[in-house]
């Protein structure tokens, strides 16, 4: 800055001429004020006309006027004070691949051989899918009248060894496994829908795949020296692929 701005500041900031050039020459050594038209200057500092004799000057040191910073305060300001910019995303909810692999999988297997009975490894007899088993167990329901004419006799369950039990608990889930897999198919149709996961209704899925295979393993019987269980010699193929989709109903992705 050169001393005349120095000086002109000075005088902007309310200074006497004498005051401004005393300060300036602090600064700027050999520097003398043009002369100018008189004007009435009210002191600074104490108040006085300048013109008249009564004047108290105080003496300070000279003011350091910073014009770089100010002008660098005045090119910023606006970038500071202005609002932040927000940004609003939408959430998108998220389509779940693998339940719905799930569901179109235990579709496919309940076409496929839900119960095969064997023995010795050879088939016997024609297998059933769960279709069909769904069929057969609407037909039977239709055709029962609801009433059972009983003879009185009490049956003691007792009497019976704790691994038939088992194993006739076993029979019972496999023979109504085609009902359970496809209600939780379509639960799980209805909640993939609304864009919600099938984590609860996968679980459930395979705890009752879990528990069939329990009972099936703790109710293997003997027969005439020959082992026979539900999983092994009745339990189709698609049963078990139907039972492991549970799996998929369980997985985020």
């Amino acid at each position: 800055m050169e001393a005349s701005q120095y000086y002109d500041s000075l005088i902007q900031q309310g200074y006497s001429p004498q005051q401004a050039e005393q300060y300036t020459s602090q600064h700027y050594p050999g520097f003398t004020a043009q002369p100018k038209a008189s004007i009435p200057i009210q002191d600074s500092v104490v108040g006085g006309n300048i013109h008249s004799g009564d004047v108290i000057h105080h003496h300070h040191a000279a003011p350091v006027v910073q014009a770089e910073p100010a002008q660098e305060q005045s090119l910023w300001a606006p970038a500071q004070s202005a609002a932040q910019p927000v940004f609003l995303t939408e959430t998108k909810k998220k389509i779940y691949i693998a339940p719905w692999v799930g569901v179109g999988l235990i579709v496919f297997m309940l076409i496929m051989p839900f119960v095969q009975v064997s023995f010795e490894g050879e088939n016997i007899g024609e297998s059933m899918s769960g279709f069909e088993i769904i069929g057969e167990m609407g037909e039977a329901a239709s055709e029962s009248d609801g009433g059972g004419d009983g003879d009185g006799d009490d049956f003691d369950m007792s009497d019976i060894p704790e691994e038939w039990v088992l194993f006739g608990i076993a029979i019972l889930m496999l023979m109504f496994s085609p009902v359970v897999y496809l209600l939780f198919a379509i639960i799980s149709t209805g909640l993939l829908a609304f864009k919600k996961h099938t984590l609860v209704v996968g679980i459930l899925h395979l705890l009752f795949f879990a528990v069939f295979f329990a009972c099936s393993v703790l109710g293997t019987i003997e027969i005439e020296g020959y082992t026979m269980s539900a999983h092994a010699n009745m339990a189709g193929w698609g049963f078990f692929g139907a039972g492991l989709a549970g799996i998929l109903l369980c997985i985020k992705a």
